[in-house]
């Protein structure tokens, strides 16, 4: 709860899915996040037959890694970054989602 209360707090990354609200039930915490439209990066890549050149791997994981150096200055660690969990929005902003 701690992590998600600081995620929502969290909007100095457009790189970084918005947390708008975040509760406990059964046990188990949930965060109520923007819906994002775009794909995966997984998506993305298998679009691509499977392979993208180092430029478009550059411009998708700058943005990454630049989020997650955002949000472990707060204290947060991500701990299921995967191309699954890294979006490409219809207008080409990176978003990491799934924290």
């Amino acid at each position: 709860m701690d992590e998600a209360k600081t995620l929502a707090e969290f909007i100095g990354n457009p790189n970084v899915v918005r947390v708008h609200s975040y509760f406990e039930e059964n046990g188990t915490a949930y965060f109520v996040m923007d819906y994002v439209k775009g794909s995966s990066f997984q998506e993305y890549i298998m679009q691509g037959g499977g392979r993208i050149s180092w430029k478009e791997s550059e411009q998708i994981l700058v943005p990454v890694m630049d989020a997650l150096a955002d949000i472990h200055e707060k204290g947060i660690i991500h701990r299921d970054v995967t191309p699954d969990n890294i979006f490409i929005t219809e207008d080409q902003t990176v978003k990491l989602l799934d924290f």
